[in-house]
């Protein structure tokens, strides 16, 4: 793998960075301002479920593996070089899952869970390397939220939403708007004591 374009900007603008295939294409990409330096969320997912995990092919592994934890890692890592240049300090918010740390129950996804898993301890690891430079490295972990790609498919299966919703003890899955308090505190001057931390926004999925 090889980087195609690595651009960030003046630290009082946006970062815009990576691309490495056509898989990270599909990756979110967003900054928004610290006062005290860059922040930047790095959230990459693709889900091939329902597959035995004694049955999964080696290249179905790799390519989730390349998408939701080498694009994190390289996004994450092109942004942490920035952030050390300008020397401002900064937050790296990494979005992981719950399926990161407990397993999912009824549900076949072992290379997606290992993903998550990966970046967590990717997040704990640049947390401490980066520290002195106060750089923070923090993740969010979600629990099931509606979006384009879960959407395509709880829209074709009603009765599987419901199934998920059951799970939660809110009775209901998440929505993506449920998710912006945290980054923006992560984001924010108020978390600047906060780093190698995961935060659950699970509707209390782990807690059972």
């Amino acid at each position: 793998m090889s980087a195609d374009s690595e651009t960030i900007r003046d630290s009082s603008i946006s970062v815009q960075t990576y691309a490495t295939s056509n898989y990270y294409g599909r990756k979110r990409r967003k900054s928004v301002i610290r006062s005290n330096g860059l922040t930047y969320v790095a959230a990459a997912g693709i889900l091939i479920s329902d597959i035995d995990c004694l049955e999964c092919p080696a290249e179905t592994f790799k390519e989730v593996m390349d998408v939701n934890t080498n694009g994190v890692f390289f996004t994450a890592q092109a942004a942490g070089r920035q952030m050390a240049r300008f020397g401002r300090g900064g937050s790296i918010i990494m979005v992981a899952s719950m399926v990161g740390s407990v397993a999912s129950q009824g549900q076949k996804l072992v290379s997606y869970s290992s993903s998550k898993s990966a970046v967590l301890q990717m997040a704990r690891s640049m947390a401490c390397e980066l520290g002195d430079k106060k750089i923070c490295v923090n993740t969010l972990s979600p629990g099931c939220i509606y979006t384009q790609m879960t959407g395509a498919i709880f829209d074709k299966r009603p009765d599987m939403l419901d199934n998920w919703s059951r799970l939660y003890p809110l009775g209901r899955i998440g929505r993506s708007d449920e998710l912006r308090g945290v980054v923006t505190w992560l984001a924010s001057d108020a978390s600047t004591f906060c780093t190698g931390s995961d935060i659950f926004m699970d509707g209390g999925y782990h807690a059972w």
